[in-house]
């Protein structure tokens, strides 16, 4: 509660600018400019650094000093009681990687040149939202039509989303 509540209120300045906290990546993943993706990021990690991770700290730091009156001395022995087979999904995961990463590497370097101009090697960290974000997409997905698309869609599949007591859409936007 504290980290959400923090993270709603928090503001970062850059160039002049205030961005809440939790629009830095939006800002960064509509922000066309490398210059400017660099100086959000940078401001969302200073603050993460300076707010946040005391928070994350205390956090990790009451689970530790807890898990001994659970039976156990790490994580990995908690979830492995729980019947987590972690060094199976481990092993997976390696062998997931290395069978896909030169296509991977590939792929990112070409859409990362693509759309950024950037190649791989020099794809940073602030980049990445951007490339994700995908901008040249937007023209086939107006937003004014994106609602009425859900609507159809749904009604394709049977679901009238009007009629639906448990779902309200919630497309305004606010600066926090």
């Amino acid at each position: 509660e504290k980290l959400a509540e923090l993270e709603a209120e928090l503001e970062v300045s850059v160039d002049g600018e205030t961005v809440p906290y939790r629009m830095i990546r939006p800002t960064m993943a509509n922000e066309a400019d490398r210059g400017r993706r660099e100086g959000l990021d940078r401001a969302m990690w200073q603050a993460t650094e300076e707010h946040l991770n005391p928070i994350y700290l205390d956090g990790v730091e009451v689970v530790q000093r807890e898990l001994p009156s659970l039976g156990v001395k790490t994580y990995v022995e908690l979830y492995e009681r729980f019947g987590f087979r972690l060094k199976e999904l481990a092993a997976q995961c390696e062998a997931f990687l290395a069978d896909t990463e030169q296509l991977y590497e590939e792929r990112i370097d070409r859409a990362s040149r693509d759309l950024l101009g950037v190649p791989l090697d020099d794809l940073r960290r602030w980049d990445v939202q951007r490339l994700l974000r995908s901008p040249q997409w937007d023209e086939g997905f107006p937003g004014d039509k994106m609602v009425p698309a859900l609507r159809a869609t749904l009604g394709d599949l049977g679901i009238d989303l009007d009629s639906q007591e448990n779902i309200k859409l919630d497309i305004e936007q606010r600066p926090q």
